[in-house]
């Protein structure tokens, strides 16, 4: 499966491969779906800067993470740094 980028959410399971989302986002949430093994990572950063936007490693196989912004996390673009396996849901304002 390849990263779904114009969609709501906007759906990552390549490492590596999501500098084309360069445009600002509003994220309200992040999910980290179906990781396949304990200890798999997951990581995301700010495209324009690297700052760290959302980061978990599994306690165990599928045990995924929400994480809710209220207000909006606000960010200049994505990159996926790691992803151990799974997907990432990013979800938009």
């Amino acid at each position: 499966m390849a990263n779904a980028l114009n969609g709501n959410p906007i759906v990552l399971d390549t490492a590596g491969a999501t500098s084309e989302v360069t445009h600002p986002l509003a994220i309200t949430a992040i999910k980290y779906d179906a990781p396949g093994a304990l200890g798999a990572v997951c990581s995301l950063h700010d495209a324009n800067g690297g700052a760290l936007l959302f980061e978990h490693t599994a306690a165990a196989q599928h045990s995924g993470a929400l994480m809710v912004f209220a207000p909006p996390l606000h960010a200049k673009g994505l990159y996926l740094t790691t992803l151990a396996s799974g997907k990432l849901l990013v979800y938009q304002a």
